[in-house]
């Protein structure tokens, strides 16, 4: 029997469940946070080898993926060839071994392990704040591009994972930037020197240069808070094969959310010591 076919069984999710949290744990907390242009985290190889490889032999077809135009995302950004589902929603041969993934990933002892990493840098004031938690994947194909943009205002932290494709090519890395002029880009945004909700965009190439980027590697995971330093992009995408990539939203609660859809704060989930974060539905990036 196949190893893929190994991890259709609920006690092999189980055990895939386990393994997945013990191995992005021990990498997270082996791996120290880079500070320039702004904190992040690059860990490599953070998935065990036969569940990256069985998530590869099993993604979705990219016209099975809603667009991004579809989801009503057109307003802050270009978003023609990219296309995002929630883990629920794709159409996959092998949902528990996906559903196994989505749990790991948003697992308390790997999100406090981020959060250790980070805490020096993450506002007191942010751990109090409740948080919504989703895993989508992410599909773009040749052409596609993201400017430079800091991730929406709500959001506290993003965790992208590189699948496919396996092939190398630079247009492939994401790109970390840094304004031309910090002072006017403050300016510009106005008091809070921050975007506004209703206000955020993805901004022009030409108003930044690229201060580093994080070179596309098949099971390279890419950590970040966000912040209005935290500006990144990529592309145009120069390859023929579409770039799939898993993203790990976390993104503060409003007023406004319905009860069941406001989630606990980070802080708690510091304290807590056997269970997983929820997740929550998370409106666009």
């Amino acid at each position: 029997m196949q190893q893929k076919d190994r991890l259709h069984s609920d006690e092999s999710a189980r055990v895939a469940h386990g393994a997945m949290v013990e191995q992005l744990v021990k990498s997270i907390r082996g791996t120290d946070v880079t500070e320039v242009p702004f904190p992040h985290l690059i860990v490599d190889d953070i998935l065990p080898v036969p569940v990256f490889d069985a998530l590869v032999d099993d993604l979705p077809k990219p016209d099975s993926m809603p667009s991004a135009a579809e989801k009503g995302w057109a307003s802050v950004a270009k978003y023609e060839g990219h296309r995002t589902s929630l883990f629920s929603e794709l159409q996959v041969d092998n949902t528990g071994l996906w559903q196994a993934v989505e749990q790991a990933l948003l697992d308390h002892e790997v999100e406090q392990a981020i959060i250790d990493r980070f805490l020096p840098w993450i506002p007191p004031s942010a751990l109090e704040r409740s948080l919504r938690r989703e895993v989508r994947l992410d599909c773009t194909t040749a052409g596609a591009f993201f400017n430079p943009h800091t991730d929406h205002p709500a959001s506290f932290m993003k965790q992208l994972i590189y699948l496919t494709p396996a092939e190398y090519d630079s247009s492939l890395d994401t790109l970390l930037y840094s304004p031309r002029d910090s002072a006017r880009r403050l300016r510009e945004l106005g008091p809070s020197q921050d975007f506004q909700a209703d206000e955020y965009r993805h901004e022009s190439p030409e108003a930044h240069r690229e201060a580093g980027r994080v070179k596309h590697r098949p099971n390279r995971m890419f950590v970040f808070l966000r912040s209005v330093r935290s500006l990144h992009g990529f592309g145009p995408l120069q390859c023929s094969a579409p770039r799939y990539v898993i993203a790990v939203h976390r993104q503060f609660a409003s007023p406004d959310d319905e009860a069941e859809a406001v989630k606990e704060p980070a802080s708690e989930l510091l304290k807590r010591g056997d269970e997983s974060a929820p997740a929550g539905r998370i409106p666009r990036e």
